[in-house]
């Protein structure tokens, strides 16, 4: 989940907050899909559209346990979504099942000549559904954090992985936190960018134009309109960043991951899928994730109520495989009463 100010998850000056319907008021709901994640685990919608910039498809489905999918930017369209940062924005299914999930897939995967990314990107459209077997586990090389060592539900995942015929080995790799600062330039820069350009070609209203309107018109009724304040339309408006100096940061993030993570991991060691929820590394590296929940060992708000699949660009295929047959062997998902 990407936080950037004191509003708190899933709330909407509109519609209010949303609360997590395994612990109301208690457990985070988590953000920014929120309100997807949360429907979908009470039952109100079969399926479910989220949107991630940085884990606001991941973060809220592992809050809510349900199957969330991130994919490859590009892969689905874009077309309509009020924009964070083009450049990793995607939208992605929220579903109660792997299968579900890989059947959303199938329809929403379409080149768009409204996103002209889903056409120069060129993605290997596939049937995401067809090839969901309980063995899809089997012969999977898969990298764990060091962290899964030191926990009890970490060591049970792996033990549960090996079970269904996954190679796991322990890896030491980090991005630098450092770097999650420069990201943040980097999506103050496109957000005033992007969306200065939706506001303009989506019938304005209240002549509302660009991001300053829209900060004047906060102003008007602050309490109403914007409890929390305005801080990020702020501080985008003013994103201090040229055009050359933010091409440049954006080139050295997607360098930093492809150094510390892609070609160690993926090109050299050949892994298929990193465990565990990375959503600096998806963002970075436009990395699809499918996470699964596993609350068999219940800690409620622990990051190992869910199983997270990572995996290289265009990948989301295999991981849906051993999201499924890891589903398959847990069944651990439960519904809120």
């Amino acid at each position: 989940m990407l936080s950037l100010s004191k509003l708190p998850d899933g709330f909407s000056a509109l519609g209010g907050q949303t609360l997590n319907p395994h612990g109301p008021g208690t457990l985070d709901v988590s953000g920014s899909s929120s309100g997807s994640a949360a429907g979908v685990a009470l039952d109100l919608a079969p399926v479910a559209i989220g949107t991630e910039t940085c884990g606001s498809i991941i973060s809220p489905s592992i809050a809510n346990q349900i199957v969330g999918l991130k994919p490859t930017v590009g892969l689905l369209s874009r077309s309509g979504i009020i924009p964070l940062a083009g450049s990793y924005d995607t939208p992605g299914p929220m579903t109660k099942t792997v299968s579900d999930a890989a059947l959303l897939m199938n329809i929403m995967a379409q080149p768009d000549e409204n996103d002209p990314l889903t056409i120069s990107s060129r993605p290997n459209y596939t049937d995401y559904a067809a090839n969901l077997h309980l063995e899809s586990l089997q012969g999977a090389k898969l990298a764990a954090p060091l962290y899964f060592r030191r926990h009890p539900t970490g060591r049970a995942i792996l033990s549960l992985l090996q079970e269904a015929g996954a190679r796991t080995e322990l890896v030491d790799f980090t991005i630098p936190e450092v770097s999650f600062q420069v990201f943040l330039d980097v999506l103050l820069y496109e957000f005033r960018r992007d969306m200065n350009h939706y506001l303009k070609t989506n019938h304005p209203a209240l002549g509302i134009d660009d991001l300053s309107d829209l900060i004047r018109f906060n102003k008007k009724d602050p309490d109403k309109r914007v409890p929390y304040g305005q801080d990020i339309l702020i501080k985008s408006n003013l994103c201090p960043l040229s055009e050359i100096e933010y091409k440049k940061t954006a080139q050295e993030l997607r360098q930093l991951a492809h150094r510390r993570v892609i070609a160690p991991l993926f090109e050299q060691q050949k892994f298929d899928a990193i465990l565990g929820n990375h959503p600096l590394l998806c963002a970075y590296a436009s990395l699809p994730a499918v996470t699964v929940p596993f609350s068999k060992w219940k800690e409620k708000g622990a990051e190992f109520d869910q199983v997270t699949f990572v995996g290289p660009p265009l990948s989301e295929a295999k991981l849906l495989q051993f999201a499924y047959a890891f589903e398959q062997k847990t069944r651990a998902r439960n519904t809120p009463v």
